[in-house]
């Protein structure tokens, strides 16, 4: 058991102890058993403000820690949110491109229709040029068909003149 008490005073005691007994012979104090406990107090409140720096230091870190992860969470939450963005204004530029196909598509209709409608109209001038032309050609044919018949009346008209006038 004297063994375990005394490894006990080794690892408790035994180094501040050895610190403060070292002290005591390079100062050689008027009251070295006061100096002892002096420093010995001293040693716990050095010992404690260490532990609380360490402690705030710790807490420190931890902060340190958390915020970066915070930054860090903030940083990959703008960048998904950069990629909702660039994926919304890619769908926009995407339906506008698709509008515009489409109206484009609407418009070549719309230009084939009026096409086919010019088409048809110049069809139908075509036809009624057609039916001008066969019209004119008619009339002229029953113009020519008048003068002949004028003329064959006045020959005949002229041959009966002749013979009434004149005797062959």
């Amino acid at each position: 058991m004297a063994d375990l008490d005394s490894e006990y005073l080794k690892e408790a005691v035994g180094e501040t102890l050895a610190e403060a007994l070292a002290s005591v012979t390079i100062y050689q104090p008027s009251d070295p058993i006061e100096y002892v406990g002096r420093f010995l107090l001293q040693h716990v409140r050095n010992k404690r403000r260490h532990e609380k720096e360490k402690a705030l230091e710790e807490e420190a870190n931890r902060r340190i820690e958390e915020a970066e992860k915070v930054n860090s969470h903030k940083k990959e939450a703008a960048a998904v949110e950069q990629q909702v963005r660039h994926k919304k204004i890619k769908a926009e530029v995407e339906k506008k491109v698709e509008f515009r196909a489409n109206l484009l598509a609407i418009y070549k209709i719309h230009e084939s229709e009026k096409d086919e409608e010019i088409a048809k109209k110049l069809s139908d001038s075509e036809e009624a040029v057609r039916r001008y032309h066969e019209e004119l050609k008619a009339r002229q044919e029953r113009a020519e068909e008048r003068e002949r018949r004028k003329y064959s009346q006045f020959r005949l008209g002229y041959i009966d003149y002749l013979q009434q006038n004149f005797k062959f």
